[in-house]
């Protein structure tokens, strides 16, 4: 009776666990919330030359679930044409499952299908490559590779309830060659309080409908003062649209056809205007842009950026910093005046670190010297690392915009990080007013950091336990700057000892010795290992160990003099006579009493 109410229980409970999971496989969402699931081209972008077969892939992430699935992909078969589609590893579980896959191609009208489904009842989860789809390009030009119908069939329990899933879809793109949208000019000097004027350019546009873009720079150096939209080459109308915010720095601008026509090569889109503020450097970014055809796809754009400043006195280029630079070597600086209008007269000091380097030579530039005769001056004093510099016009004339106006060269002789500094600096226009400007060092760096140890000896190959030897090593700082050196030595699998070496100096080797007392091991041979502690950034690792063998053998044994041996002789004598009298006198015969 017990038995049957127990069996009884038991069919209750499976049977509420199967109704509960059923209940909840008609009603997923309310068991767990779901991921998004996305389907995408894979790379979004691709620039290729005509002749040329590249592949992209179809992925799928978040997928819960999945039996099936089918999607269509849409290019322009002017551009681009489908050698083949093969089927990505997911859905058959790199192979666990059997699937049918199919795939049609129609290059006409720039079409695919493709479709997949696991035979019998198993399902898949998670992110993989649905398919691979190989293209060859057939000329210049713009393509979207468009997925479009894909959908997905999802099974909750083998033969039961199923669900059609439409994923989010991501498109990939093709465009070669790609285009540039660009600020020009580039770079832009202008004096506070006064305007200036730049242009936005695109280059490579096929079937240009629509663009949009956004720019952002310092509010406190600029304000825009006027956007103007440059006209289409089109005549059918267009709808411009701009918004200003000077207050945060930044600006959306909005052109688009009023047709379905579009526009090819190259053109201007847009004129802006800005008013200097305050005497600074910033640039003017385009944040974001889009730039569609007739059919609503994406340019695939190259953005390069602008950059305003006022006039600067420089060295060039800016940043030196080359790890590979030793005593010895060269290195040339260029010091450049951007910007400048009417500039007679310029002076300039410029300071280094003169531990690290050390003025060669100083040559006038060619800046100055294309309007005329120059009176040009330069004092080094190298002992502390700096040089007085001057350069003049005659009276009345002067250079305009940018240039070099001297040459420095510099013999490395150390290693180490520092900045050339320009100071005291003056820029004459030719009424002799002082020009506003700003100056830009170079930054140096050549720090290397490289250890090695290059040789290891002992003073034996092969020693007694309790006996000292010496252990010598070479070590060599190949850096360019003193390295605190951690050293550690290792017999076999113990370390014996641990040292630091204070102040290494760069690029020079060094000796050290230890004395070892071996104890504590027993015969054999051993590896003497040597190596110095990783330092940051150390390109070779490999030579920071080195290694030899040493024997170690049993120590000898104690010799016993004669002296031991005749006492020991003595001893035993002695012995075995008492051993003998005492033998002798338990066996005398016991006296009786009469």
């Amino acid at each position: 009776m017990k038995t049957a109410k127990t069996s009884t229980v038991l069919i209750l409970l499976l049977t509420a666990s199967l109704f509960v999971t059923l209940m909840a496989s008609q009603n997923p969402a309310k068991s767990q919330e779901s991921q998004e699931v996305i389907v995408s081209v894979n790379p979004t972008y691709n620039t290729y030359p005509p002749n040329t077969e590249f592949t992209v892939t179809v992925n799928v992430v978040n997928a819960d679930r999945i039996h099936s699935y089918e999607f269509y992909l849409y290019w322009n078969p002017a551009i681009l044409k489908c050698l083949k589609a093969t089927k990505g590893t997911w859905l058959s579980k790199d192979g666990t499952y059997t699937t049918y896959f199919i795939s049609r191609t129609n290059n006409t009208v720039g079409r695919l299908l493709v479709a997949e489904s696991i035979r019998g009842e198993y399902v898949q989860s998670g992110n993989g490559i649905l398919a691979t789809i190989t293209f060859q390009t057939l000329q210049q030009g713009l393509s979207a590779l468009d997925l479009n119908n894909t959908k997905m069939i999802k099974r909750y329990l083998p033969g039961e309830y199923k669900e059609d899933i439409y994923p989010t879809q991501q498109d990939g793109y093709f465009q070669y060659p790609t285009t540039t949208l660009a600020i020009e000019p580039q770079e832009i000097v202008q004096a506070p309080g006064l305007t200036f004027t730049v242009n936005i350019t695109a280059t490579n546009l096929y079937n240009l409908n629509k663009w949009s873009i956004n720019l952002k720079w310092n509010k406190e150096i600029l304000n825009m003062t006027q956007a103007e939209e440059a006209p289409w080459n089109t005549t059918s109308s267009t709808t411009f649209t701009y918004a200003i915010n000077n207050e945060e720095g930044y600006s959306t601008l909005n052109s688009a056809l009023q047709t379905s026509k579009g526009e090819n090569g190259s053109r201007t889109l847009a004129s802006l205007t800005f008013l200097v503020l305050i005497g600074g450097e910033t640039p003017i970014n385009i944040t974001s842009a889009q730039l569609l055809d007739i059919s609503g796809t994406p340019h695939i754009t190259n953005i390069i950026n602008g950059l305003y400043s006022i006039t600067r006195l420089s060295t060039r280029p800016p940043y030196i910093i080359d790890r590979t630079l030793r005593p010895g070597n060269q290195i040339t600086l260029n010091l450049t005046i951007s910007g400048a209008e009417n500039l007679n007269t310029w002076t300039a000091n410029l300071t280094w670190n003169p531990t690290i380097v050390n003025l060669t030579q100083v040559t006038e530039g060619p800046f100055l010297k294309t309007q005329g005769t120059t009176n040009f001056t330069s004092t080094p004093l190298t002992q502390i690392g700096v040089v007085e510099l001057k350069g003049q016009l005659p009276q009345g004339i002067g250079v305009n915009r940018s240039g070099t106006v001297a040459i420095l060269k510099f013999e490395v002789i150390g290693g180490g990080k520092f900045k050339f500094e320009i100071y005291n600096s003056t820029l004459l226009d030719i009424n002799g007013e002082e020009i506003p400007h700003i100056t830009v060092g170079t930054e140096f760096d050549n720090t290397a950091h490289e250890a090695a140890i290059t040789e290891i000896q002992t003073s034996k190959q092969t020693a007694k336990q309790k006996e000292t030897i010496t252990i010598t090593l070479t070590i060599l700082n190949n850096g360019t700057v003193a390295e605190n050196l951690t050293l550690t030595l290792q017999l076999g699998r113990a370390i014996i000892t641990t040292k630091q070496m204070e102040n290494t100096p760069p690029l020079t080797q060094t000796t050290t010795q230890t004395e070892y007392t071996i104890e504590d091991f027993p015969p054999g041979t051993y590896e003497l290992k040597a190596k110095i502690q990783y330092l940051p950034d150390e390109e070779n690792y490999t030579n920071n160990m080195k290694s030899t063998t040493i024997t170690i053998e049993a120590p000898p044994q104690t010799a016993i003099g004669w002296e031991i041996i005749t006492a020991s002789i003595i001893i035993a004598i002695i012995a075995a006579a008492s051993f003998i009298t005492l033998k002798k006198f338990r066996k005398s015969p016991k006296k009786t009493k009469p």
